[in-house]
């Protein structure tokens, strides 16, 4: 029960990040706001797929993040294959 509301409780956190990133103009502040919620989704609800998904947004909008960007997926894979 516990986890289900911290799920939830990192849920609306999300929903959050995404409505001030959708409100944000700067590409690079914009970046960053996806960045925050790729490691959200990947780190605290573990959803790599979701993670990725906004890390990918994140170098859309401002390709100079892609070298931090990749190394950020490649740590999230090393932990995950380490996990199992």
């Amino acid at each position: 029960m516990a986890r289900e509301h911290e799920i939830g409780r990192w849920r609306r956190v999300a929903r959050v990040l995404e409505a001030e990133a959708e409100q944000l103009s700067s590409p690079e502040a914009k970046s960053a706001k996806y960045i925050e919620l790729a490691r959200l989704w990947s780190e605290q609800l573990d959803d790599l797929a979701q993670g990725a998904l906004y890390f990918a947004r994140a170098v859309e909008v401002d390709p100079s993040v892609a070298e931090d960007v990749t190394t950020s997926l490649s740590r999230l894979v090393q932990n995950s294959h380490s996990q199992e």
